[in-house]
């Protein structure tokens, strides 16, 4: 049985990570968000960003490649994996994504509108990849509880 504890741990939890992501996605002096770029750039063709860092890693820097194809990737999965955990309805790998996806667009938007950062589809698609993994990560861990939590049976 579900505490109401439980319930607002795991709540307090996921309204911390958005605040952190949206800190370094709108905020963040370490990931330049703060400082002028000058003229403001976006990218609507798909794989486009992700084909340029993985064809030139040598030129722009094997560092600055992981950073912003893993990293889009890795800043989503605890969306995908505390969504789950939340919402009952979100727990099929689809509608993870899904969420994932939007969020990601609406994210990406705010970016665009604010010119903060950069609009990339590419984002987008890395993002969802990242929640589709978190809400497969839940549901491994929720098969290991079956599979190993249950004790003294």
């Amino acid at each position: 049985m579900e505490t109401v504890a439980g319930k607002w741990v795991r709540r307090l939890i996921l309204a911390v990570y958005l605040l952190i992501l949206c800190y370094f996605l709108f905020f963040s002096e370490l990931m330049g968000r703060t400082t002028g770029q000058g003229e403001y750039a976006y990218n609507l063709v798909p794989f486009r960003e992700i084909g340029r860092f993985l064809r030139h890693w040598r030129v722009i820097g094997l560092k600055m490649t992981i950073v912003n194809l893993a990293g889009n990737i890795l800043c989503f999965v605890p969306f995908g994996l505390l969504i789950p955990y939340n919402f009952r309805h979100m727990r099929h790998p689809a509608g993870a994504a899904t969420l994932s996806c939007l969020f990601s667009a609406a994210i990406e938007t705010v970016q665009l509108l604010f010119q903060v950062g950069c609009f990339d589809v590419d984002d987008i698609l890395l993002n969802t990849f990242g929640g589709l993994l978190g809400v497969m990560c839940y549901w491994l861990f929720e098969l290991g509880k079956e599979r190993y939590g249950k004790t003294g049976d």
